[in-house]
C-alpha cells in the first residue's frame, strides 16, 4: 500500500462517517449509525479472523482489545436494531469512538510519510 492509497482510504472512511452522521441527524434516527457500526465491526472482525497471528502466544493485547471493542460494537448495533434503547445509546458512543479513530487515521496519513508500508 502506498502513501496515496493510505491517505485515500482514510479520507473515504472519514467521509463515510461524516455522511452517516449527517444522515442520522437530518433524519433524526439512529438507523444509519447502527448500520455503519455493524459494517465497520464486521469488516474488522472478519479481518482479524482471517489473520489470526495476533492470537499466537503471547497474545497481542492491543489486537485482542480491538476485537473485544468491535464485538461489543456489533452486538450493541444488532440489539439497537432490535429495539433495545440502552444499546442505541451505547452505539452512539461507539460511533463517536469510530469517528475519532477515523479522524486520527486521516491526521496520521496526512502528517506522516511511510517509506515502507506492508
Amino acid at each position: 500500500m502506498t502513501n496515496i492509497q493510505l491517505t485515500l482510504a482514510t479520507l473515504l472512511i472519514l467521509a463515510a462517517h461524516l455522511a452517516t452522521l449527517t444522515a442520522a441527524v437530518l433524519k433524526r434516527t439512529s438507523i444509519p449509525i447502527l448500520w455503519l457500526n455493524l459494517a465497520v465491526a464486521s469488516v474488522v472482525l472478519i479481518y482479524l479472523a482471517l489473520h489470526p497471528r495476533w492470537l499466537a502466544a503471547p497474545v497481542d493485547g492491543q489486537m485482542a482489545g480491538l476485537a473485544v471493542f468491535e464485538a461489543v460494537s456489533a452486538l450493541a448495533a444488532v440489539m439497537a436494531l432490535r429495539g433495545v434503547r440502552l444499546a442505541g445509546a451505547v452505539s452512539w458512543g461507539l460511533f463517536g469512538v469510530h469517528l475519532l479513530a477515523s479522524i486520527a487515521a486521516v491526521a496520521f496519513a496526512l502528517l506522516f510519510r511511510i517509506t515502507r508500508l506492508i
